[in-house]
């Protein structure tokens, strides 16, 4: 635990850049509970954080992000071609 508390960064400031990121920029609603355990396993890993506080804070965090609305990250599905897949502001929308 000294060697985890030795080693882990302060925590980030807006401006900072993201320490770790998932394999893949998409994903399944169903996938994201597991890329966000396993990317928060990843990084508390790298500091030598035991394994029983790591799993807790894996699971505090993942369930955090699943409880958030996620729809702002969401993908347009479309069948047209050429369609725009990024989501898009409503015409009233700040």
């Amino acid at each position: 635990m000294e060697l985890f508390i030795r080693e882990m960064r302060k925590p980030l400031l807006d401006c900072d850049p993201v320490p770790i990121r998932p394999l893949w920029d998409l994903m399944s609603e169903d996938e994201v509970e597991g890329e966000s355990l396993d990317v928060c396993l990843q990084h508390l890993y790298k500091y030598n954080c035991p394994c029983s506080l790591a799993a807790a804070l894996a699971r505090t965090t993942a369930d955090s992000i699943l409880r958030t609305d996620l729809t702002i990250h969401h993908l347009v599905k479309s069948s047209e071609v050429g369609a725009d897949p990024l989501p898009r502001e409503s015409p009233g929308s700040p």
